[in-house]
């Protein structure tokens, strides 16, 4: 339902907002805010209300300074709140205020699309009669205007979605942007290390070329977005990550390196140079890498900022294939990139061979409205590095035969088992 969707946007957009009090509700501060009714914001307010319940529970452990919050209760008769409602009430808790009129024109855009899906499902119904009844018909002008129907259909879904985005953003952004202004760093560290639940986080890339990153299997998106947190609240989560020692995935997107790392580069990020302080970074290469091979290794060149010390994992995916064909892949990439492995070597980097390792579905969907997979932070079965391996082409080699032998009739298995 379009109501639904409009929730569960606005509740991921305010996330961030929400976590916020409750983490400093938690180091002690008093937090108030005036609740009453919500209206069709239940969704929200349930989120909210369930969060200061369970600080509630904590303070019976730690002794915690209580939260106010007042008003009347769910059933109260006086005039419910516009769905921008707990946003303006939590948000003038700092002095943030948002403006509702967006509401309206979603609710345009919304009585516009089940205008538009009625027209399109009359005129593709109208079509699929007509083919019936005639099948050696070319209906031209028909079936253009079903697709002239389904087109203008997709923009009015779109300019929705972009409508309640923008309005996350706007309700978000600003909060989050006090939040960093106002508060001392310790306290923004607990913010953004309650934020983030895994140590590894993934790279994406919109569209228009945004660089925003997903923490592991973490339902949040929009909270590790700067055009939802600002920059300054964004900056504290790359530290705490950093501080993490955190694995930085970029999977098969080779291009996001150099990217990536001027991004963070740039005047108003604090210049922070990504690559000299990640510790940790994992990227995928396949057979189907070695087409394009010149180009890979003109992108792979970023690894060498790294700084002494650092782990590069190399994850080799080669599919579902029989043994001697997983060797036969990895021993053809390995040929491929030899010579830069080496160079990473010799610069002090460790270099760790990952093969075929577990992956799971995220619980977020990229720009392209996809889920994508997330590399499971290990342990992995094959792994291949010069502590256990000979540094060269065949000495990997010969290491993953062994490992396969290890595991006997379970060798294809990507989830690992303890041997012995």
């Amino acid at each position: 339902m379009p109501d639904d969707a409009q929730n569960a946007l606005l509740l991921e957009g305010t996330a961030p907002m929400i976590e916020c009090l409750c983490r400093l509700r938690k180091a002690g501060y008093v937090v108030g805010a005036s609740i009453a009714g919500f209206g069709d914001d239940r969704g929200l307010v349930d989120e909210f209300q369930y969060r200061l319940e369970e600080m509630d529970a904590l303070e019976q452990e730690t002794n915690c300074m209580p939260v106010n919050v007042t008003g009347m209760a769910w059933g109260s008769t006086s005039k419910p709140y516009t769905s921008t409602s707990l946003q303006n009430a939590i948000m003038t808790t700092i002095g943030v205020v948002s403006s509702g009129n967006w509401h309206i024109e979603a609710k345009r855009t919304l009585n516009s699309i089940v205008r538009l899906s009625e027209a399109f499902h009359d005129k593709a119904a109208k079509l699929d009669k007509m083919k019936k009844a005639n099948p050696k018909a070319k209906l031209i002008q028909e079936k253009q205007a079903s697709r002239k129907a389904g087109r203008e259909l997709r923009l009015a879904r779109t300019s929705f979605t972009d409508q309640i985005e923008a309005q996350a953003k706007a309700s978000c952004r600003p909060f989050c942007e006090a939040v960093h202004e106002r508060l001392p760093q310790e306290l923004r560290d607990i913010i953004a290390r309650h934020l983030l639940t895994e140590t590894s986080v993934t790279f994406l890339s919109s569209k228009d070329g945004k660089i925003s990153i997903v923490n592991g299997l973490s339902t949040l998106r929009h909270a590790f977005e700067e055009e939802y947190t600002g920059i300054g609240l964004h900056m504290d989560i790359i530290s705490e990550l950093l501080k993490q020692d955190a694995r930085f995935d970029f999977r098969a997107r080779h291009e996001l390196l150099g990217k990536v790392f001027k991004h963070y580069a740039a005047d108003e990020r604090g210049g922070l140079d990504l690559a000299c302080k990640m510790r940790r970074l994992s990227l995928v290469v396949t057979e189907h890498h070695l087409e394009d091979r010149e180009i890979v290794l003109a992108r792979l060149e970023e690894l060498c900022r790294l700084s002494k010390g650092a782990k590069i994992f190399i994850i080799i995916e080669t599919g579902h294939g029989t043994k001697a064909q997983t060797v036969r892949q990895v021993r053809r990439v390995l040929r491929a990139f030899f010579e830069l492995l080496q160079r990473l070597h010799n610069l002090s980097l460790h270099i760790h061979i990952v093969v075929d390792p577990a992956y799971f579905a995220s619980r977020v969907k990229n720009d392209s409205d996809d889920t994508f997979s997330v590399v499971h932070e290990g342990p992995w079965r094959y792994v291949m590095t010069p502590k256990n391996a000979t540094f060269t082409v065949k000495g990997f080699e010969e290491r993953l035969k062994h490992l396969f032998g290890t595991y006997g009739e379970h060798w294809s298995s990507r989830i690992p088992l303890q041997v012995g």
